[in-house]
């Protein structure tokens, strides 16, 4: 078993989720399970015993970087955003996927003509400060518009109006 590692609520790059301690290694941990939904859900449960080592770091906001499933080539960063109450001494965290985010981020119509021109309008159309970073090195071309705002999450994953 990969153990998941517990990082604070700063924005980093995946690079440095995955080759970065962050706060220390859930080692206690006894259980970690994502679930990916065919409905977009993307989350995962840890259970923590209350002894456990980094308890008292585990609160909503905190990152849990895991792997998705078993022999997953890297890692996954998840947001806590919900615990149980202690049962037997172990609490259940709830953390869904960072990408989540986007969805709070309002993105302004936009028009490009190819991908890098896309990628460049939409970040500089959000309507509040974004916490990713968008890049892309396609050279698609082809016009893509957006009539009316849409969240980051739909314009990057696409929606019957992105």
């Amino acid at each position: 078993m990969s153990f998941p590692r517990l990082f604070d609520d700063g924005q980093y790059s995946m690079d440095q989720y995955q080759n970065n301690l962050g706060l220390g290694t859930l080692i206690d941990a006894t259980s970690c399970k994502v679930t990916e939904g065919l409905n977009g859900e993307y989350e995962l449960e840890l259970t923590y015993p209350l002894t456990g080592e980094l308890f008292g770091q585990l609160q909503p906001g905190r990152i849990i970087v895991a792997k998705p499933y078993r022999n997953a080539a890297t890692v996954q960063p998840f947001e806590i955003y919900d615990e149980s109450r202690a049962i037997g001494g172990q609490v259940v965290f709830h953390a869904q996927h960072i990408s989540y985010r986007a969805l709070g981020v309002p993105i302004r119509p936009v028009t490009a003509q190819n991908a890098f021109s896309v990628v460049s309008l939409v970040a500089s159309n959000a309507v509040i400060s974004s916490p990713f970073t968008l890049t892309t090195d396609m050279t698609a071309s082809g016009t893509f518009a957006m009539d009316k705002p849409a969240s980051l999450q739909n314009v990057l994953l696409g929606s019957s109006d992105s």
